[in-house]
């Protein structure tokens, strides 16, 4: 991989994981409960912190190969 593709998938995570922050923060603004996976569980969260549990989910059986080519 050459140093301009590390940068295009560098700059491309940056901008996701901004992204990300930036809805969770809009999201808790709306004082809307978010529904979030941990360990294939659906939880329901609160703006006072409190968690529902809203179910279990089927655990993956997708393999993501240790190398792949972005095109």
């Amino acid at each position: 991989m050459t140093k301009r593709e590390k940068e295009k998938i560098d700059a491309i995570a940056g901008a996701a994981l901004n992204a990300t922050l930036q809805a969770i923060k809009n999201a808790k603004k709306t004082k809307v409960p978010m529904i979030v996976k941990k360990n294939n569980v659906l939880y329901e969260i609160n703006q006072d912190g409190t968690m529902r549990k809203i179910k279990d989910l089927p655990k993956r059986t997708n393999i993501i190969p240790p190398k792949f080519i972005l095109e």
